[in-house]
């Protein structure tokens, strides 16, 4: 048997935990193939459909279907032929993205072509518009299997009204497979600076709250003088404003040592596993560094910038939560000591569990069956245009 997926998600942005998050997925999608006999075709919904192709085993890329481009002819042509429709991975759900992924999943559903959400995070709809609500409502409805990452994002669909199932997985990254992706070296300019008394951080602005740069360099400059150790700042996306090494220098422009230095260079994804994996210890605020130092069994202690945090950082059994704008900087450089001293095991015994989730993510999707008659596609479209609407005239 042959299936085709149109995969959609925040790929092609050069942000190393989108990237990460289609290479487990892809992976997944083979393990599940090679135990089902099933041939899947994969195509990329990305921001680059060339950076895509070029990176990732997937047998073609188009551009995503948003706003910003003018031309949709050939992702209505992948959408037309696939199979499947599967929005999948990352923090994609919430009451500003929702009218994108209802327009697609309409137009989608119209060819005859099966919807899934595939391990998503669903920021809470609370401080959204209404119709941010109903058109997540009446998409959901039309979704074949729904899956999440995390009880905070099932929560969240509950809150609102969805009545499907919801199936409360793992992020698709802790399924990731390093040995079978292990084809990337760590940079020479990186690994020059990298040793086993490296603390690897990973830095970002957060969107809402502040990050308290002088109570963090305080913290590094009190673990640097307690274990010896140096600091490592490490980029997960170079390319917005502002950057993770704007951040990170910032931050390092703050502390007394000078026993910091801050990659200013793009790293690759698969580099970048190395990397955190190389690391003795990793001090993670992009969500991503914190998930993926976990997999590669590199003690991790996170700080949250986003309900997404606290949720993986529960999952993985960090107590209690450090939040990036009320930083105790007693707290957090003792625990940051205590990791560096002993490790953090609670993190590779929750890990299994998330691990065994992540991998039967694909099952799940698969064996999911809509309630919804295809009658009821006229339904999502008119929600569609109603929410846009709308939103034009808010």
């Amino acid at each position: 048997m042959s299936k085709t997926i149109l995969l959609d998600g925040y790929y092609g942005a050069r942000n190393i935990g989108d990237e990460l998050i289609l290479t487990s997925l892809i992976q997944l999608i083979q393990q599940y193939s090679d135990r089902t006999d099933t041939d899947y075709r994969i195509i990329a919904g990305s921001h680059n459909p060339n950076h895509t192709v070029t990176h990732h085993d997937v047998d073609a890329a188009v551009p995503r279907f948003t706003p910003s481009i003018d031309d949709h002819r050939a992702w209505l042509r992948a959408a037309r032929e696939a199979d499947e429709f599967w929005i999948g991975g990352g923090g994609l759900f919430g009451p500003r993205k929702m009218l994108k992924y209802a327009a697609s999943a309409s137009v989608a559903r119209s060819f005859g072509t099966r919807v899934a959400t595939v391990g998503i995070g669903v920021r809470p709809f609370h401080d959204g518009p209404e119709h941010s609500r109903r058109v997540a409502r009446e998409l959901l409805r039309h979704t074949d299997t729904i899956t999440v990452r995390d009880r905070d994002s099932a929560t969240s669909l509950s809150d609102i009204g969805v009545d499907q199932p919801i199936h409360t997985l793992a992020d698709p990254v802790f399924g990731y497979d390093i040995v079978a992706d292990r084809y990337a070296s760590i940079p020479a300019s990186v690994d020059r600076q990298l040793d086993d008394e490296t603390l690897v951080v990973s830095v970002r602005e957060p969107e809402v709250r502040n990050l308290d740069k002088t109570a963090l360099a305080e913290t590094l400059d009190r673990t640097l003088e307690s274990t010896g150790c140096s600091i490592l700042f490490v980029p997960f996306q170079t390319n917005r404003t502002p950057s993770d090494v704007t951040v990170a220098v910032g931050i390092a422009n703050r502390m007394k040592s000078n026993q910091i230095s801050v990659v200013e260079e793009e790293i690759g994804f698969r580099e970048m596993v190395q990397v955190l994996e190389a690391a003795p210890l990793v001090i993670g605020m992009r969500l991503h560094s914190i998930i993926t130092a976990a997999v590669v069994d590199t003690p991790v202690l996170g700080l949250a910038y986003h309900p997404k945090c606290e949720s993986i950082l529960r999952q993985l059994g960090q107590d209690p939560i450090i939040w990036c704008d009320a930083i105790d900087t007693d707290r957090l450089s003792t625990a940051i000591i205590g990791a560096w001293e002993e490790g953090t095991p609670y993190v590779s015994e929750a890990k299994a569990t998330l691990r065994q989730d992540a991998q039967s993510l694909i099952e799940t999707v698969e064996k999911g069956q809509s309630a919804c008659s295809p009658v009821r596609i006229p339904l999502l479209t008119a929600e569609v245009v109603r929410a846009g609407t709308e939103k034009l005239l808010s």
